[in-house]
């Protein structure tokens, strides 16, 4: 499974051999059937973004199940999204939240922060709700921004700004944007001058 996923990549990139995206995917399935994570997210990939393959959100969300159970936390994430935009299966904000638990306790910082929009904002759709909850999206972005996620780093000084789920502290706000600043975010550079003028 291992050679054909790294064949895969070669055929896809046109690297010692001729790029063939055709050969290539047949590769990455060959793999995914042999149970290589990789290959699956791969495919997930490619069909989520109709790259090589016609758009098919249904066969993406397949693939990206496949590589998610196999231990793929950036395919968790990637399978979550789905369900939350209603691609590849009818609006599951449930099924996301899990997927998107899954990713975030697997290590994906994108997981962590998609999960913690989601108990930040509560959302909604077809009688499906969400519940807000700002404390646990508080300790998401705090988890994260210890990691050094500017993402996480961000939406915890939001939170501080705004007194969300936490006593206001613009102090802390401006401290965590110029962290998220740090760490190449361009807004969190914003909003740390915005505060306190340029650092």
């Amino acid at each position: 499974a291992n050679g054909c996923y790294s064949l895969g990549i070669l055929y896809e990139a046109g690297l010692g051999v001729d790029k063939n995206k055709e050969r290539a995917i047949i590769l990455y399935k060959k793999a995914c059937d042999g149970e290589n994570v990789d290959a699956c997210n791969v495919l997930g990939n490619l069909y989520e973004k109709g790259n090589g393959v016609r758009k098919n959100y249904s066969k993406a969300l397949q693939f990206y199940h496949q590589a998610c159970f196999g231990g793929s936390a950036k395919a968790c994430n990637s399978a979550g999204m789905l369900y939350e935009y209603g691609l590849g299966s009818k609006v599951d904000l449930f099924n996301a939240i899990t997927l998107y638990q899954k990713s975030c306790d697997d290590g994906s910082a994108d997981g962590c922060n998609n999960l913690s929009r989601m108990f930040q904002r509560g959302l909604h759709h077809l009688g499906q709700k969400t519940k807000k909850d700002y404390i646990k999206a508080v300790k998401n972005y705090q988890k994260l921004c210890k990691d050094n996620d500017a993402l996480g780093c961000y939406n915890l000084a939001m939170m501080y700004e705004n007194g969300i789920g936490i006593e206001k502290d613009l102090t802390k706000a401006a401290k965590y944007y110029q962290k998220s600043c740090k760490s190449g975010l361009e807004y969190g550079c914003k909003s740390a001058t915005r505060l306190y003028g340029s650092f």
